[in-house]
């Protein structure tokens, strides 16, 4: 079931869900013409985008100034409050940004997580295997 939270600092605009989604919320706004009469502005599911690490961002404003947000901190900020840590995507898929596949955890827990240490191992065992292999004078491994 999808739940929905505020994101702080945007309540009654914004809102993120435990699936990852980001929403804006339906609004009244002033009109641009005249100053006085107000229109209300429907609310929507946003788009996220992907940026270059593989994460996906999402752009929200408020009062006309726009910023970039990770939607996996969006979604961690919303539902367990602000740690001060890295978020971690349990099953390693950047774009999965559902509430159960995030944790927090510390930078070094971060880094020692995952397959890219286990590739990195793999990689220094084959360099080491190659070294210990040893030459003839021509320079061709025996």
């Amino acid at each position: 079931m999808e739940n929905w939270k505020d994101i702080p600092g945007y309540e009654g605009l914004y809102q993120v869900s435990n699936l990852g989604k980001i929403r804006s919320l339906d609004r009244l706004v002033n009109n641009q013409q005249n100053g006085i009469a107000q229109r209300l502005i429907k609310g929507r599911v946003l788009k996220s985008y992907s940026g270059g690490a593989g994460y996906l961002y999402v752009t929200i404003s408020i009062n006309q100034i726009k910023k970039k947000y990770l939607v996996h901190r969006l979604v961690m900020l919303s539902f367990i409050g602000d740690k001060n840590l890295t978020v971690n995507h349990i099953n390693e898929v950047k774009t999965d940004n559902r509430l159960i596949n995030l944790e927090y955890c510390t930078q070094k827990d971060n880094c020692n997580k995952g397959t890219r240490n286990i590739k990195l191992s793999d990689l220094q065992k084959r360099i080491n295997s190659e070294n210990l292999r040893k030459r003839n004078n021509r320079g061709y491994y025996i």
